[in-house]
């Protein structure tokens, strides 16, 4: 007795997926074992290909299965070489929870997704990111999306990206990124900054135009280092609504990544901000408590040829001079 139920064809996401194969599969025969009729198997399909800086929206990844590898929707993301590189996911619902799992190996519809390097295990909407050091990581890794749980079954957006054009050293100075633009679905950005052990270095992260919240964190300077958002070295701290900072003194000197990122999916329209970091003039306010005194960036370009700009937190508003 055959049954053949003719449907599709069926469009396979890449990543991990469970198949299921069923014989007799209403009891129609009469079996002296009928636990043997179910068979199911994992395969791998091949990842869809994602490029820097250039977000996807995807719908709510597969279940993930009895398998020690769970299923997942698997993309395959190249950074630029040389650079701290990051990947990142949230679902577009607040009561969807899909995770984040980075794997550095696929070979073939048998092997891939297997050797996990790290994941992002937040609850809720909150943006899971996994963010690594520019040397001794993977030269390609593997993203994948994995489910946890769902109410509304959404979509979720997974975003890439490097710190090519994106790095610096204070060297006793200051140095401004300005006016940069995080589009609509672009989750997060990963910064560089060279920083030397037993120096105090203030960060700023001013947000000049949207609504979206930012937030940013620092991260080891540690060659070989891949972190997840919850293994930050120092985590930012909100002066105002529109201003975040933090003060930071690495135990080694390096190259430490720096990543501003929405913290949550609940707002993913276009923002722009500033980040500044020095040694002297921005003052750390701990715990998200208003400034006590005058916060200022200094001026940007420095030394000062023309047009410059100068970014103050203060202790209540008011008019600078």
């Amino acid at each position: 007795f055959l049954t053949l139920l003719n449907v599709g064809p069926n469009t396979v996401r890449g990543g991990r997926h469970m198949m299921g194969s069923a014989a007799d599969y209403d009891d129609t025969v009469a079996e002296s074992n009928e636990t043997d009729n179910l068979g199911l198997h994992q395969y791998v399909w091949s990842p869809l290909t994602v490029n820097r800086n250039t977000p996807v929206v995807r719908a709510l990844p597969p279940v993930r299965g009895p398998f020690a590898n769970p299923n997942c929707d698997g993309m395959r993301f190249t950074p630029t070489s040389g650079y701290a590189w990051l990947t990142s996911l949230v679902s577009a619902a607040t009561d969807d929870d899909y995770d984040l799992f980075v794997y550095d190996d696929y070979a073939g519809s048998t092997s891939g997704f297997s050797n996990l390097i790290r994941d992002s295990q937040y609850g809720g909407n909150a943006t899971e990111y996994v963010v690594a050091h520019y040397s001794g990581t993977p030269d390609v890794v593997y993203p994948a999306a994995v489910y946890w749980n769902h109410v509304t079954g959404g979509s979720f957006v997974a975003d890439q990206t490097d710190a090519m054009g994106r790095n610096g050293a204070s060297g006793g100075g200051s140095v401004h990124f300005a006016d940069v633009t995080l589009p609509a679905n672009r989750l997060a950005d990963v910064f560089e900054g060279y920083f030397y052990a037993g120096v105090t270095y203030h960060i700023g992260l001013l947000r000049n135009s949207g609504t979206a919240d930012l937030r940013f964190s620092v991260f080891p300077g540690t060659a070989g280092g891949v972190y997840r958002r919850s293994e930050a070295a120092a985590y930012s701290a909100a002066v105002s609504a529109v201003f975040d900072s933090l003060a930071f003194s690495p135990s080694a000197d390096g190259w430490h990544p720096i990543v501003v990122y929405r913290p949550s999916g609940s707002d993913l329209a276009a923002v722009v901000y500033d980040l500044t970091w020095n040694e002297s003039s921005l003052v750390d306010v701990p715990g998200g408590e208003p400034p006590a005194t005058l916060s200022f960036t200094g001026a940007v370009p420095n030394p000062v040829t023309g047009q410059a700009r100068f970014s103050f937190a203060l202790p209540r508003a008011g008019r600078v001079r």
